[in-house]
């Protein structure tokens, strides 16, 4: 499942300082501080087990009747018990570097059998976690049963690989520009480290006691979907979702995104634990992040400005249009109702909703709504006020004679504006494609109407042929001796 907000990420004028640096500082511990990490967490691996220490810990972990309670972790110790050395050791060795209950127990000789040598044995752990301590990624990840407050921060700043850190840096940008914008840079940043902690409480408090470790800032970056959603409230944002097969574009209020992000987290946490991904750390995100979110209105630090700057610049109104427009071209007339309804819901000024009755007329006629796209036009046609008339006679000269018939009132609306815009050609084609039992109380004034505006109109008009056809279609009509006696006979 994917589901992200749309919206016009920064405004003008201001930088997104914090944003920026969070990307700078994720990159630089990556490229730099991570670097080589690996080689020194393998080479701390091969000394567990040639300097004696794997053949003290190892037997008792697996006999001593001290296994964790994780199932998961439960299932690969027992898969490691069949595992020849030194696999077996070097693979039980990061599990029981992190089983604190276990190492408390075995110090405490509370494990079978006693050891023969508490103080070699303590010399050879520190030995080893001195070794591992040369890694940064050790130093600063969440480890379980650890309250240090570097690791609960640090390790939001750490990523175990390429995709893993530019995943979260995509979401960091896409998501973290919005709430900066409404918030400001100091907040962002705070939110940032208040979102990391929390996550990595939450993640510890989950699997109090269990061994395991954590790191990534998804946790920091779930923060901010959080407080998006508190921060933007009922307003509707234009969205992008992916559920499966299914994608597409839609509004709705960013108050209603918590729900299903935070949903999504907590089944998969609750019916996919085999799955090595921190789903505690992003529910304790999204709740952290949205409770600082909904601190910030009563505080006063919510930029309102900001939050509705897409109404005032009308960005939100072209990507409508635009999407209505792509719609139309792949011929998901459904997709192009819904976007061109929101288009007049959200912006009811007559220009930008004449557009919209006339895109959705465009897309009716495509489908098989004739009647449906014969109302709307009628509806546009007879309701032009504010409207210019450049731009009524643009609008429908756009439609052409291809319409769909039409009310009266509504045709002879049409021909009057174009004629008084200059547009005689266009009505010209328009009247050729009615057929003549087609409103005949009206047909034969809008002919009359054209020859004598093509009089009056220069040079590449033809009145005559205005004039003849009026005669051919409508021989009996009190316009027809007006056409004869213009005509010269």
């Amino acid at each position: 499942m994917l589901i992200l907000p749309l919206h016009k990420p920064f405004s003008r004028g201001r930088l997104p300082w914090s944003t920026l640096l969070l990307v700078f500082l994720n990159l630089f511990v990556f490229m730099v501080l991570q670097s080589g990490d690996g080689r020194r967490e393998a080479q701390a691996r091969e000394d567990y087990v040639h300097s004696g220490l794997a053949a003290i810990e190892v037997p008792r972990y697996l006999d001593g009747g001290v296994l964790p309670e994780d199932p998961q972790a439960r299932a690969f110790v027992e898969m490691m018990r069949a595992a020849p050395e030194p696999m077996r050791s070097l693979q039980l060795s990061a599990l029981i570097d992190l089983d604190h209950r276990f190492l408390a127990r075995l110090a405490a000789g509370d494990v079978e059998p006693p050891l023969d040598d508490v103080e070699q044995w303590r010399r050879l752990r520190e030995a080893h976690e001195q070794a591992l301590a040369r890694s940064f990624t050790d130093r600063f990840k969440v480890q379980g049963g650890s309250l240090d407050p570097l690791r609960l921060v640090g390790s939001a700043f750490l990523h175990a690989g390429w995709g893993h850190l530019l995943g979260n840096l995509l979401f960091l940008v896409l998501i973290g520009l919005l709430v900066e914008g409404a918030i400001g840079s100091r907040l962002h940043f705070l939110l940032y480290v208040l979102g990391a902690a929390g996550a990595s409480l939450f993640a510890l408090a989950w699997r109090w006691g269990e061994p395991h470790a954590g790191l990534g800032a998804s946790g920091a970056v779930s923060a901010m979907m959080g407080a998006f959603c508190l921060l933007w409230g009922l307003r509707r944002v234009r969205l992008f979702y992916w559920i499966g097969f299914v994608f597409d574009y839609v509004r709705a209020p960013a108050l209603l995104l918590l729900p299903p992000w935070l949903g999504w987290e907590l089944y998969h946490l609750l019916m996919h634990p085999e799955l090595a991904i921190g789903f505690d750390a992003h529910a304790g995100g999204l709740l952290t992040g949205a409770a600082f979110g909904a601190l910030m209105w009563p505080l006063g630090q919510v930029r309102e400005d900001f939050i509705e700057a897409e109404d005032a610049d009308g960005g939100d109104d072209g990507a409508l249009l635009e999407e209505a427009e792509q719609a139309l071209a792949q011929m998901d007339l459904a997709r192009a109702e819904r976007a061109l309804a929101e288009l007049a819901e959200d912006t009811p000024e007559l220009a930008i909703s004449a557009r919209a009755r006339l895109a959705g007329y465009r897309c009716a006629r495509l489908g098989r709504r004739l009647p449906l796209a014969a109302e709307r036009l009628a509806g546009l046609l007879q309701a032009p006020a504010g409207l210019p008339m450049t731009q009524q006679a643009d609008l429908l000269a756009e439609a052409g004679p291809e319409l769909p018939p039409l009310p009266p009132e509504a045709l002879q609306a049409a021909c009057t504006r174009l004629l008084a815009s200059g547009r005689r050609a266009e009505v010209q084609a328009w009247l050729h494609g009615l057929p003549p039992d087609y409103a005949p109380a009206v047909q034969p004034a809008l002919w009359l109407r054209l020859a004598l505006a093509q009089r009056q109109g220069g040079a590449g008009n033809d009145p005559h042929a205005s004039l003849r056809e009026l005669l051919r279609r409508f021989p009996r009509a009190p316009e027809a001796a007006k056409a004869r006696t213009l005509l010269g006979g």
